[in-house]
């Protein structure tokens, strides 16, 4: 068993995310390669808590009271693009080396461009809207229950 520290495994994890993104591309289909699910700790407010982007899917999900393969799906139906939107840049903001191609590809193959779309609708949805602004920090107390 290799000895990596958890920010040579995040990169690892990155490069095959990519790899597998270039796959689907060329093959012209999906590739069905496992998720890796990313060991990076992101170090917020002197906390050593793991936030994995398996771990802010599962807080999504329950405070939407959805599936993750609804999360996944091609819905437009509220609330599925503001829960998707929220993976986005929630992933972002705790892995900020990873590609925004792999956050994609993690939430229905989905592109790049998708997900800077979606930071961007969300950025205008805090803004104006309370509710958003609610699930948003409800979300996070989630993820950060020391910090609230």
């Amino acid at each position: 068993m290799l000895n990596l520290d958890p920010k040579s495994l995040f990169r690892i994890s990155a490069m095959l995310q990519e790899f597998s993104c270039q796959i689907s591309d060329e093959v012209g289909c999906r590739v069905t390669l496992k998720i890796t699910e990313i060991e990076h700790a992101n170090m917020r407010d002197n906390t050593a808590e793991l936030i994995t982007v398996k771990s802010v899917k599962a807080a999504v999900c329950e405070h939407f009271g959805i599936t993750e393969e609804k999360l996944c799906s091609t819905s437009r139906e509220r609330p599925m693009p503001e829960a998707r939107f929220i993976c986005y840049r929630l992933i972002k903001e705790k892995h900020p080396d990873m590609p925004l191609k792999t956050i994609g590809m993690m939430h229905g193959h989905r592109d790049h461009s998708s997900v800077i779309h979606g930071m961007q609708t969300l950025n205008d949805w805090l803004e104006k809207e309370k509710t958003v602004q609610e699930n948003y920090k409800a979300i996070n107390e989630i993820l950060n229950p020391t910090q609230q």
